[in-house]
């Protein structure tokens, strides 16, 4: 008898060698139809043989981007509950560390990579309801942490659309160029 065990890999990054690949994988479970939490892990493995070379590298992670050979970013929801966020986290590959990146205060997602220390992410700094009239806090903004200055991320939407949601930041240039999707939302009424 032959069991066919399927892998389900989304989000997936190359690593800057071009060498091997992360992906968030649901690992033999299917998509249940969540669209926020996706219970996903991070593989890694090599190109060259990625069904015999595949490690989990990351439990209960998602959207995976390389900072170097050795460092990945990576989002997850931390926390139960109304006190739960999701944060943008840093994991070292030769030492298995992992340590958040972004502040617990507030949701970041969707990392983008710029090197080993920085990178660059979605933010909403303050929670909303539908209802609410937002102030600019509540809008989801580009900004780039730096593990040497955590305390000052730069923050690259807020200075020119406030009041629009900004999401999937990417990166060109080795850095010198921060792309992102942009969109205006209103209360419909």
């Amino acid at each position: 008898m032959n069991v066919v065990l399927r892998t389900f890999d989304i989000s997936p990054s190359v690593s800057p060698s071009g060498k091997k690949v992360a992906v968030a994988s649901y690992q033999g479970k299917k998509w249940d139809g969540e669209i926020k939490n996706l219970n996903t892990n991070i593989y890694v493995m090599s190109l060259e043989n990625p069904s015999q070379d595949r490690e989990r590298v990351i439990e209960n992670g998602g959207w995976p981007s390389w900072g170097s050979e050795d460092v990945i970013f990576f989002h997850r929801k931390d926390g139960d509950g109304e006190n739960s966020c999701w944060g943008v986290f840093r994991h070292t590959l030769s030492t298995g560390e992992t340590v958040r990146v972004t502040p617990a205060a507030f949701d970041s997602v969707t990392p983008a990579a710029i090197d080993e220390t920085r990178v660059a992410v979605a933010a909403i700094r303050q929670k909303s309801e539908f209802s609410d009239v937002r102030v600019e806090a509540q809008y989801r903004h580009i900004e780039v942490f730096d593990m040497r200055s955590p305390e000052q991320p730069m923050q690259i939407t807020r200075n020119t659309r406030p009041k629009a949601d900004h999401f999937n930041p990417f990166v060109m240039d080795g850095g010198k160029f921060i792309g992102y999707h942009r969109c205006k939302s209103e209360l419909l009424q």
